[in-house]
């Protein structure tokens, strides 16, 4: 029993890091041997999701006798799958109305598949999981990450001037680059202020730390550096018990992006000219496509607001694009239940990190990656192209109950 014990603690440790960077040092790594992005897509990513599914399949064997502890927030997600699943069947497999190419089904059933199941998987393993070495194992993958887009992408390099565009890295896009390099920069604010590291490790880091910095800007994306922002505001704000500093140093950030701001763009122009440049077009012109998106996914949501219209906004030539909005997405695809269930969970997940950040409680950096990923939910995101919030959302959710989570070996 005490075997079986450790090797579920240990594949559900592994389970967790491949979830959170296990794509993306996998592809990674595997641009420096296959320069063609279209040959990685194909000869990679399936095999790879392939594994990462025999993995989280693996734990709920071993976890198979474990109860789900639900709670309201649990419940809700779970309400908010199944109305999804019935959703995604019925557009796919019944209806006649709705043309998708045959590649591109087969590619968001995968995905699709994959995350019930690691959400499943996850649900049931939370508490074997270790926090605190999932966490030395997943800084060491984005450190390599880092360090590989960094050298082999040459748009990325401190000393190349050819940044007019929008830089990607192996077969992510600009919008994956950004988080990658945001996510580490705020794994970094843990790691600097963790006991748990050397001061030579922490040294060794610091010219990583500059690469991500680079990384984030020239990616050209704006929501990864607004996810960062809005993190690091939270680290600042949410510790302090007085209320009147909270709102004393609001107050000072927001004057001080104010009068600063142009000195701010500035400073950044000289290290990518596209982020400054798509910065200051947002701010004369807005977003108007993504806002189309928004306003076409409310309109389907307007056709059938009891039960949803459909699960992604078709096209026709086969390839369905998304409304960029976790929660309008929700509403267009499965109804007012689907959407409040996605608004309890939405409401639930910041709540609890709201209260784990105010008292710092351990491991903290969970929290911090839930603001990324929310932040990105709401501004760009899709279930079908990043289910971060969604199956990872039952670990925060379930997360107030410290006791029964696995703190070190």
């Amino acid at each position: 029993m005490i075997i079986k014990g450790n090797v579920t603690n240990k594949l559900s440790t592994f389970n967790f890091v491949l979830f959170f960077v296990g794509f993306d040092l996998f592809t990674s790594i595997c641009s420096i041997f296959i320069p063609d992005i279209a040959e990685i897509s194909q000869s990679v990513t399936i095999p790879y999701r392939a594994f990462s599914l025999g993995v989280a399949l693996l734990v709920i064997v071993f976890t198979f006798k474990k109860k789900i502890d639900y709670n309201v927030g649990v419940s809700l997600l779970f309400i908010y799958l199944t109305l999804l699943t019935i959703r995604f069947f019925y557009d796919f497999e019944i209806r006649t109305d709705v043309f998708v190419e045959n590649k591109k089904k087969m590619q968001l059933l995968i995905l699709f598949i994959q995350m019930v199941i690691m959400t499943i998987a996850i649900s049931k393993s939370y508490r074997n999981i270790n926090l605190s070495q999932s966490f030395k194992w997943i800084y060491f993958c984005y450190s390599i990450i880092i360090i590989v887009n960094y050298f082999t992408v040459q748009e990325f390099s401190f000393y190349s001037n050819d940044v007019d565009q929008q830089v990607s890295s192996g077969v992510r896009n600009t919008i994956d680059t950004g988080y990658n390099a945001a996510t580490y920069l705020l794994f970094s604010i843990f790691f600097f202020k963790s006991t748990d590291f050397s001061k030579r490790l922490k040294i060794i880091s610091l010219p990583v730390l500059f690469c991500a910095i680079i990384i984030l800007l020239r990616a050209g994306s704006r929501g990864p550096l607004l996810a960062l922002i809005i993190a690091i505001i939270f680290i600042i704000v949410l510790p302090k018990k007085n209320y009147v500093i909270i709102l004393s140093i609001c107050t000072v950030f927001i004057f001080g992006l104010f009068f600063f701001f142009n000195d701010i763009l500035e400073l950044i122009s000289k290290i990518s000219p596209v982020m400054t440049n798509r910065i200051q077009y947002t701010i004369a012109e807005g977003d108007n496509m993504r806002i189309g998106f928004f306003i076409e996914g409310i309109n389907e949501f307007l056709n059938h607001p009891f039960i949803g219209s459909q699960a992604l906004l078709y096209r026709q030539d086969g390839i369905p694009t998304y409304p960029h909005q976790l929660i309008i997405e929700a509403f267009m695809s499965t109804g007012i239940i689907g959407g409040a269930a996605i608004l309890g969970v939405v409401y639930l997940g910041i709540k609890n990190s709201i209260y784990n950040l105010h008292n710092f409680v351990s491991n903290y950096w969970l929290e911090l990656i839930l603001i990324v990923y929310l932040t990105r939910a709401l501004t760009a995101g899709s279930i079908f192209v990043s289910n971060y919030p969604i199956f990872f959302a039952y670990f925060f959710l379930a997360r107030n109950r410290k006791s029964l989570f696995i703190e070190s070996d």
